[in-house]
Parts: C-alpha cells; structure tokens; sequence
C-alpha cells in the first residue's frame, strides 16, 4: 500500500506536500468546506468553497451499500480526493447527466499503477481523470483526480462490501471553483414540510417498535448504537435512518437530519433524537 501512495504522490506532484501528508497518516484537520445557506441542508461530506480549499471528512459507510453521490461541480479546479478504509471499498466516478461509470474498480489496479483516462461527454467536452486503481488490501487507498478545470459536473460515488458499517476517510485539495455558483455544490433546497412530514412517520414507526415500555432510551441506544450521552454526526446519521424499513430514499436521511438538528451543530444528540421520536402524536383511536 505504501508504495502505491507514493506512485499517486509522483503523479499528482501540483499538490506533493499536502498529499505526503495523507500518505504517512499524518493528522489533518476536519472539514467540511462551506456551509450551506439558510433554507438549504447538506447533502455531501465536502461543501464547495469558491476559492481553495483542502481538508479530510469521515463518513459511515452502511453494509453493502454505496454511498449517497458526493456532487463535483462543473469549473472546479485540480480536483484530488483520497479514499482510505479497512474496508474493502471502490471509488466510483460517475457522469449523472447520462449515467455513465467514468473510473471504476474495472480500469486497472494498485498493483500496476495508476491510469489516466480522457472522457467525452455525448455533446463533446473532455475531462481528463486519473485513478489509483483498484486496492484490495487493508487498509485500502483509492484515489481520484480531475486534471484542470472540470468541465462537467460529476459524481464520486464510494462502494462499501462490508458486511457491516464501516468507517472511511475522505482527504481532499483542490485549487477553486469558477465560475463560483450562488448556491455551493453539496446543498439542497430544503423543504421543510416534506422534512416534517417524513420525520413523523418514522416517529410512529420508532415509537411501535422501541416503546412498548414507554422508554424512548431503547430507541436511541438500540439505533444509534450509542451511550445516553452520546452524539451523531451527519456522516453517520444514513446507517441510523435507513434502519426504518418505511425509509422513503431520495436522500431522505439528509434533510431529516437538518430537521432533527435544531440547533444546527452537525450532531444530533440524545434530546434532539428523543424530541424526533417523540413527534409522532397518537390519537385516541390508534391507542385504542
């Protein structure tokens, strides 16, 4: 392993330091980007600045699951994202205007080096990627780099074959953003209705299955898998709500989160959990 990370340091030498760094399991400060603005929730563990910015974020990966699409925007420049977990994981780029598989496990592995690609999209722009390739060995390194300016926006996609959840660290650089959009890539328009409405009805789901004794305690540590006094963070909040068979998709877990957070601090705690849980409101026939 640690001689493919130092083929992906002699390739990708514009950002040689910062990358020696993430090789040697260095520590680099969490981060997220920028935060979205008011009435739009994140929906990405990396939330666009304009200008450059650099930073590593942990994200749950759930069971057999891929991860939610992390959005790349159109006009970011020298964008470079590792991948590490003891996991076995795949990176994954997609182009999600066609649905094309643009990097994937299958174009080569660790062991023969990194391979540079140049991808065409049907109306004729080129982007030109570079991939560590495929690694198998704990712990797994994956990478991916878009050279220049991205002329489309893409999605990186992380596959987890783990039976169960795993964790994965995401260490990213890239130099800016341009044009700079008015809403950063990684929000989405929020509605809070819609939030509202989904968090009751896995309220009522939580409440028939963990509080039979009138303890909503149960739910918590049983779901969360944490103490009393515990917190969840946004990275780890998908493998929480996806337990509820009921789970509507559509990135549901995201914008529940920003409803369930009320005092917007990217962790749920046991009192916002608990007030979540217990927004369902039984009427007398239902008790009946």
């Amino acid at each position: 392993t640690a001689a493919v990370r130092l083929t992906l340091l002699v390739l990708w030498g514009p950002c040689l330091s910062l990358h020696r760094a993430w090789a040697t399991d260095v520590a680099t400060p969490a981060s997220k980007g920028a935060a979205c603005p008011p009435k739009y929730y994140q929906n990405s563990p990396i939330v666009f600045e304009c200008t450059q910015d650099s930073g590593t974020v942990h994200v749950s990966l759930c069971s057999h699951r891929r991860s939610s699409g992390m959005p790349i925007p159109v006009g970011v420049a020298n964008f470079q994202i590792f991948a590490k977990s003891e996991a076995d994981i795949d990176l994954l780029l997609v182009d999600p205007a066609v649905n094309k598989t643009i990097v994937s496990y299958s174009d080569g592995n660790t062991k023969t080096g990194s391979k540079t690609t140049s991808y065409t999209t049907p109306n004729g722009r080129t982007l030109k990627v570079t991939y560590s390739g495929d690694d198998q060995e704990p712990p797994v390194t994956e990478a991916v780099a878009i050279t220049g300016r991205s002329t489309i926006p893409t999605e990186l996609f992380v596959q987890s074959y783990q039976q169960t959840e795993a964790g994965l660290e995401l260490s990213y650089s890239y130099q800016s953003v341009s044009p700079c959009p008015t809403i950063p890539a990684g929000c989405s328009a929020y509605d809070l209705a819609q939030a509202e409405r989904v968090v009751k009805s896995w309220s009522r789901w939580a409440q028939s299955r963990y509080m039979s004794d009138g303890q909503a305690e149960h739910a918590w540590e049983d779901m969360t898998k944490e103490k009393p006094s515990g917190e969840v963070p946004w990275s780890a909040w998908r493998c929480v709500w996806e337990q509820w068979p009921g789970e509507p998709g559509n990135s549901s877990w995201q914008y529940t989160f920003h409803y369930i957070d009320s005092n917007a601090d990217m962790l749920i705690s046991n009192k916002e959990f608990t007030e979540a849980l217990l927004s369902y409101k039984w009427t007398p026939q239902e008790v009946q």
